[in-house]
């Protein structure tokens, strides 16, 4: 599934308030909680926009938690879940052929 630059702009900077299924807060309080609760450490990195940072943390396990961050450093988890399966960079090539 792909997400929009429109969509998590709205969701993580917007004016109104996330969705109450939402799990936001300092980005820094949010690894610690990755880290300590699921053993998740940061896998890929990547910018929506101007104003927003999309981080991919997994763990040894296979589970996986999408997290996005505003300038203000406000991060909300958009996405989480199990059974991640990694790419290596030579196969990804492969499967863009």
């Amino acid at each position: 599934m792909r997400i929009t630059a429109a969509f998590l702009s709205a969701f993580v900077i917007g004016t109104t308030a996330p969705p109450a299924a939402a799990a936001c807060g300092p980005r820094a309080g949010m690894i610690e909680i990755l880290k300590s609760r699921y053993a998740e450490t940061q896998s890929g990195v990547g910018f929506v926009d101007v104003g927003t940072v999309v981080e991919l943390y997994v763990s040894g396990e296979g589970s996986w938690t999408l997290l996005a961050t505003n300038t203000a450093g406000l991060s909300c988890i958009i996405g989480s879940g199990t059974n991640w399966q990694g790419i290596a960079a030579d196969k990804r090539k492969a499967l863009d052929s």
